[in-house]
């Protein structure tokens, strides 16, 4: 969904995707909804290097997938919240920038699982602070090995694209799609 491309600008993005997500959750059937840059199994990735002040590793050992989220996605995909908190209201544009990671990403950047308010970034001084740590999971495709993950709200970075929307309902897919595209289509 290219909402730039449409005419909105940065500063309209946000409201526009909520009213999208107030939409699409009205649509019966549906149980939760949540938007994301690249969504489960849709054949996208975006992976970024990054810092982590004391730990040096390798040019080539140093990235992970990133995954630009609103809150729902974690509940709406089945990804278990471990530790910390999912994000909220108050991760917005110009607050403190906040990252959820995989327990692979902790492990592989941190050495441990305990990372609550544990810095990286993408230079000095690291500007993302874990709030959150989640299970692994398998995003990309069923096969795969889980992947290092690292989840931004996307009200923090409201001028990224949104290319997908995720549902979870109880019916059958068929019997929801057509009524979620009718939805997004009026907002």
């Amino acid at each position: 969904i290219d909402l730039r491309a449409a005419g909105y600008t940065t500063a309209r993005l946000s409201a526009l995707q909520q009213r999208m997500l107030d939409a699409v959750r009205a649509v019966p059937g549906v149980q939760s909804a949540s938007l994301s840059l690249t969504g489960v199994a849709g054949g996208s990735m975006r992976i970024s290097g990054f810092a982590v002040p004391g730990r040096g590793l390798p040019a080539g050992d140093n990235s992970g997938q990133e995954k630009v989220v609103t809150p729902a996605v974690f509940e709406t995909v089945g990804i278990l919240l471990i530790a910390g908190r999912p994000f909220g209201d108050a991760d917005r544009f110009g607050a403190p920038r906040v990252a959820i990671i995989s327990e692979a990403t902790a492990k592989h950047f941190f050495g441990t699982r305990d990372v609550l308010g544990a810095r990286f970034g993408y230079g000095s001084p690291p500007e993302f602070e874990v709030v959150g740590l989640v299970r692994d999971a398998r995003v990309n495709n069923i096969r795969e090995t889980p992947r290092r993950l690292i989840f931004y709200p996307l009200a923090q970075r409201p001028d990224e694209y949104v290319t997908s929307v995720e549902v979870r309902t109880a019916q059958r897919a068929e019997a929801v799609a057509a009524a979620v595209k009718a939805a997004i289509a009026s907002v």
